[in-house]
């Protein structure tokens, strides 16, 4: 997991919370479903940063969003979190942009302990929602965007992870969580764990946040990885192997059992490059 990696996980939650508040599961009057489109609109208005808006009554529309019965406004709420704390690490980012950011940053702080609690909310979009605005409350603007978490979010979606039914939610979860195992021991146990998941999309994603940690502690979860039931995770062990270099030599003699097993083409296109250059 790289900058990238971090930033397309708030991407992914954001643009698809662009539309949440269209979708309502449960009819309304007319009269509510005015009031509701018009929650949606300074919510949508607020993320895309259509207009000027002040900390307070920013803050304020997100705290009532994050209570709301709809789950489609609280999924919006926390998107909105994430897309302004997001926005000045953006390239075209305009020195406005990162003065009002920091201006409403301690508005939105004050919303954190929300945000907590939406880690447990019945909805999934909802949830790994929060887990983006976790993530998003951490950035200080010191480091590049995902790469420090604090201790308490490290340990909020540990826990999480845990408990977290959907394969989706587990996969935003560990893909946080490995965009700052560099900097973050802490977050290695939960990544380990995640790579014996039952679902190979998280697994997959573990194994990125594992060789974000350094190879020392990466590649053996990468060797693991080489008898993994699936297909596409054993690709992804061997294209963090490719990116290993030369660190991978002391694992030759697994590479090349590997090789005599693996079924997949372009893995064992890609472990055959890798054995050619560690000989």
């Amino acid at each position: 997991m790289r900058l990238v990696g971090a930033i397309a996980v708030g991407f992914g939650l954001l643009s698809a919370a662009t539309t949440a508040a269209q979708r309502s599961p449960v009819p309304l009057t007319e009269a509510e479903r005015a009031i509701r489109t018009e929650k949606g609109a300074v919510l949508v208005a607020a993320l895309k940063r259509e207009s000027p808006i002040e900390p307070e009554r920013l803050a304020e529309v997100i705290r009532v969003a994050l209570v709301d019965t709809d789950a489609a406004i609280r999924e919006l709420a926390v998107a909105t979190i994430s897309a302004r704390n997001l926005a000045p690490t953006l390239q075209r980012s305009s020195a406005e942009v990162k003065s009002e950011w920091e201006r409403e940053r301690p508005a939105l702080q004050r919303l954190r302990p929300m945000v907590v609690q939406a880690l447990d909310d019945e909805n999934a979009r909802v949830r790994e929602g929060a887990v983006g605005a976790l993530q998003s409350f951490d950035f200080d603007g010191t480091q590049p965007y995902g790469r420090m978490l604090s201790a308490e979010t490290t340990v909020l979606l540990a826990r999480r992870y845990g408990r977290e039914p959907s394969p989706t939610g587990r996969a935003v979860i560990v893909s946080v969580l490995g965009g700052s195992a560099k900097q973050n021991p802490a977050a290695l146990d939960t990544l380990r764990a995640a790579t014996r998941d039952e679902a190979a999309m998280v697994r997959q994603v573990a194994l990125k946040g594992m060789m974000e940690s350094g190879p020392e502690a990466g590649l053996p979860a990468v060797v693991a990885a080489f008898t993994d039931s699936d297909a596409i995770v054993r690709g992804e062990a061997a294209a963090q192997l490719m990116r290993a270099g030369t660190a991978a030599k002391p694992y030759v003699r697994q590479i090349e059992a590997a090789l005599k097993n693996e079924s997949d083409g372009a893995t064992r296109a890609n472990l055959t490059r890798v054995a050619e250059r560690l000989r």
